[in-house]
């Protein structure tokens, strides 16, 4: 320990500290959402991996986007999204958003979107399927265009943080 690490200059003993403090945050957010919502062990991570992901989305060359479903009507997937949106970066509780609403709130703010029931959301807007499914990737990210309203020519789209949808 004490050499000096090629990335950033950082010492091995800086590199498992900052590792350490993640894990601790992950655990500590694992606890926090179970304490509210009834999940398994590793569906508990996998929730806050997701969450800790929203925090560090530039790094990221692909995102995961979780679907919380369940065959049982009250068992709390609204309860996991309003819990999520204390933790995730930048967050947006919504029911029901049109393509043109999700253009406009993720080139000005790009949240983290937690769309309950979004089922509902989806149906028959094919446009706001296309534009969550083109953020997965910076790839892809451009394939979201649409037209600017002050210059006609159209306008590569801001990819979306990753969304939890709850169906």
């Amino acid at each position: 320990m004490g050499t000096r690490a090629e990335a950033g200059g950082q010492t091995e003993a800086d590199v498992v500290s900052a590792a350490s403090d993640v894990a601790q945050i992950l655990d500590a957010v694992c606890e926090y959402v179970r304490r509210y919502v009834v999940m398994s062990d590793a569906e508990s991570v996998a929730v806050g991996l997701h969450a800790f992901h929203t925090h560090v989305l530039d790094a990221a060359d692909t995102t995961p986007y979780i679907s919380v479903t369940s065959a049982e009507m009250e068992s709390g997937k609204t309860l996991l999204l309003e819990t999520l949106e204390l933790v995730v970066a930048r967050p947006w509780l919504t029911g029901r958003v049109t393509a043109a609403v999700l253009a406009r709130k993720v080139d000005k703010e790009r949240p983290t979107l937690l769309l309950d029931e979004s089922d509902a959301a989806f149906k028959g807007d094919r446009d706001t399927r296309r534009r969550c499914a083109a953020s997965s990737t910076p790839a892809t990210a451009g394939a979201a265009s649409r037209r600017s309203a002050s210059a006609r020519a159209p306008t590569s789209a801001t990819p979306i943080s990753p969304p939890s949808a709850q169906r």
